[in-house]
């Protein structure tokens, strides 16, 4: 019995020791090469909503050695603008890798990247203030540079504060990768499945009746009748998709697209002073284009104009220079 008891008391003593050596060695990580950081808004989530607190290992003279950013990290880092402000992004090329975004798509190196991590696929919307990532323009990191994104899929239609409003980051900017999550829901998130994203690549992510409700259901808030379908402008804007993908005029050049736009309502004896067209190449879907129209006071005053009563919207995947684009057609028509 005594033996017995002799070695209940060692095994006790022993594991006391471990949980002390383990104890004193996570503090002096936590002290000396780590630190906690809170999420200060959601342009992680789904994987770090704002609020959560995550654990980082500290870039510094005791980490230098052994610090390494690697592609997929989450890390925190200071904003080359403004140096005092800190933000949390994902690493998704580091020096040396060629980066390009097609369709709201990211390719890696020449191949489809995988983001199980965003709520939804194609999520990369380019928008034309990013300082970097144009559609189909492929980039090559230089040395010490790394291209930062954010989770969040709504976020990234020119809201993230990552490297599509600031640029590539310095490897001197990063000032921590994320090491563990506080919140344990994080620690068992499951993300999506991404096995069929790539079957998305060649359709129009503008789902044109959701598109439609929003709008509408914006106008009754203001006490604007609602729009309704309208079959003749349904063939124009038919006619017009038709036209400009036959002739390639997509962009606005009034040169070109004005006449375009002229014969098509011309076919159905629509006057230009009773209509109202809103072309663009954007890869958005229902919610995000129709936000981007309500930011524009010009487009919100038409959208919301008691003088409209119809509206037809057409939409297709288009090729300009060998680059997939979105053309996205609202037309409007008076009473």
């Amino acid at each position: 019995m005594k033996v017995k008891s002799k070695r209940i008391k060692a095994l006790i003593i022993s594991s006391i020791t471990v949980l002390v050596i383990a104890g004193v060695i996570f503090l002096s990580v936590y002290i000396l090469i780590a630190r906690p950081f809170q999420t200060t808004d959601n342009n992680m989530a789904p994987t770090l909503n704002k609020g959560d607190y995550a654990l980082y290992l500290i870039r510094d003279k005791a980490t230098e050695y052994f610090f390494n950013v690697k592609r997929g990290d989450i890390v925190i880092y200071s904003n080359p603008q403004k140096p005092g402000n800190v933000y949390v992004s994902r690493v998704i090329a580091i020096p040396g890798d060629k980066i390009s975004f097609r369709n709201r798509f990211i390719f890696l190196n020449g191949k489809l990247l995988n983001e199980p991590y965003t709520s939804q696929p194609g999520s990369t919307y380019i928008f034309p203030k990013a300082i970097l990532g144009q559609n189909c323009q492929e980039l090559t990191l230089p040395k010490n540079k790394y291209f930062l994104l954010s989770d969040n899929s709504s976020y990234r239609l020119g809201g993230t504060l990552d490297s599509f409003n600031f640029g590539l980051i310095d490897i001197n900017d990063i000032l921590g990768t994320k090491l563990i999550t506080y919140n344990p829901l994080r620690l068992t998130q499951h993300y999506r499945d991404t096995s069929h994203d790539k079957d998305l690549m060649d359709i129009s992510n503008l789902d044109v009746p959701t598109y439609v409700k929003l709008i509408n259901e914006k106008r009754t808030s203001v006490g604007v009748p609602p729009l309704i379908s309208n079959d003749t402008l349904n063939k124009v804007a038919e006619a017009l998709l038709k036209d400009m993908v036959d002739k390639k005029y997509y962009f606005y050049e009034e040169d070109k697209s004005l006449p375009v736009w002229q014969n098509a309502i011309a076919k159905y004896n629509i006057q230009a002073s009773s209509s109202k067209n809103f072309t663009d190449t954007v890869f958005l879907n229902a919610g995000d284009l129709f936000n981007w129209y309500l930011s524009s006071q010009t487009y919100k005053e038409v959208l919301l104009s008691k003088d409209y009563s119809s509206i037809s919207v057409a939409t297709s995947i288009v090729t300009v220079n060998s680059c997939p684009q979105q053309l996205n057609i609202t037309l409007l028509l008076k009473k």
